[in-house]
């Protein structure tokens, strides 16, 4: 290189700098804490919070920008390809889903004094605390839980495994046991991924319908009862009308008046069930529904406590403890399923989650929610004579 050309100088970069588009007209900052609807927008790979609209075919977003894309100047351009967001085909999420997901019910079962006093309380609770100062590497695997379940299922995890739903997240594990509480959203790294496999496993046996959550809950709730040998009485749905689930629920309705220690198992129940429906129509395919349940049974079975545990019918409303073991039967037992449709594939590893600080306010008020849920089943409880 010459002389010169070593002694040039830069010269000042004349263009504009660069600046976020304008704000569209009706929209309005929301002040701090960042609202629910920021958080849980970002999870689901949206920066907007207005109602959809028709998609374009490209959306540019300095702060928003996906991992993949192209590259563009200094903005990252977010492709409509499914490779670059598998859940493009799901329902985005809006403003009037994340109310009705978060907001309180306030009711003749609920009243705004309560609502006022559970937040002043739970602003100082050790949990809470501990939440609002989680970091990016802990909250990555919760974060995207929370978006696969609202884009695939319209709600959040915490309303899949909670007391209303009889299930509780097991605290054994590091990071719960740090919190030592069971009604945290802040679920561990080994916890997260199992349920969200278990989700979108599940998903293409409950695409549709107001019983689809429920489904997974059923499935759940059986792989516990299995692992425990827990013999109390199974409050059982049945949202698809299901002849098997039908004659199960008869089943357990007929021991509701036995001792638990002189119950049969789960398992002999649903062995028994089998057979009965059998008999009474041979050769007649069992549901999609009951070969999962009969594989769940099976799974779990080999791996239950030789001590058998049997809790007394006082203790009909204390939930399944649910464990990364569980979920891992059942996703075993979805895969034995060689007629179930394949899942949609998802990219897991996912680096920190953008706007982690809208993420730990989503699981503040996560947990809020969770809080709201278990005093409400308390009041419930006591209003009906409850020990």
């Amino acid at each position: 290189m010459s002389e010169p050309a070593r002694k040039r100088k830069r010269l000042p970069d004349s263009r504009p700098p660069l600046r976020p588009p304008p704000r569209p007209a009706g929209t309005s900052q929301i002040a701090e804490p960042t609202s629910s609807a920021q958080s849980i927008s970002r999870l689901a790979g949206t920066s907007q919070l207005a109602e959809p609209s028709s998609s374009s075919a490209h959306s540019v977003s300095r702060t928003e920008a996906p991992r993949g894309g192209e590259l563009v100047g200094n903005e990252r351009v977010e492709t409509d390809s499914p490779a670059e967001d598998p859940l493009r085909n799901f329902p985005p999420v809006t403003k009037g889903l994340l109310k009705t997901l978060l907001a309180p019910a306030i009711d003749e079962n609920w009243t705004e004094e309560e609502e006022e006093a559970l937040e002043a309380e739970w602003k100082v609770e050790p949990v809470s605390v501990k939440i609002m100062g989680l970091q990016p590497n802990v909250l990555c695997p919760v974060a995207f839980l929370f978006r696969v379940t609202i884009r695939m299922y319209g709600c959040l995890p915490t309303d899949i495994i909670n007391i209303k739903r009889r299930l509780a997240n097991d605290t054994s594990h590091r990071l719960e046991k740090e919190f030592k509480n069971s009604d945290t959203p802040a679920w561990s790294h080994n916890f997260c991924p199992k349920l969200q496999k278990v989700l979108i496993q599940m998903h293409p046996m409950c695409r549709s319908g107001q019983g689809r959550v429920t489904l997974v809950v059923m499935a759940i709730q059986l792989a516990v009862i299995v692992r425990t040998d827990d013999r109390r009485t199974w409050r059982l749905e049945n949202p698809t009308q299901d002849p098997f689930i039908a004659a199960l629920i008869d089943a357990i309705n007929e021991q509701e008046n036995v001792p638990p220690a002189s119950r049969p198992t789960m398992v002999d129940m649903l062995q028994s069930v089998k057979d009965r429906l059998n008999i009474a129509d041979p050769g007649s395919p069992l549901s999609l529904l009951a070969r999962l349940f009969m594989a769940v049974a099976d799974l779990n079975k080999k791996t239950s406590k030789t001590k058998t545990r049997v809790l007394e019918e006082s203790f009909r409303d204390r939930p399944y403890v649910v464990t990364g073991k569980d979920l891992v039967k059942i996703g075993e037992a979805l895969d034995s399923l060689t007629d179930l449709p394949n899942p949609m594939i998802i990219n897991e590893k996912e680096g920190a989650p953008r706007g982690y600080r809208a993420v730990r306010d989503t699981l503040y008020k996560a947990g809020l929610k969770m809080r709201r849920e278990a005093k409400m089943e308390e009041k419930k409880r006591l209003a009906s004579g409850g020990a």
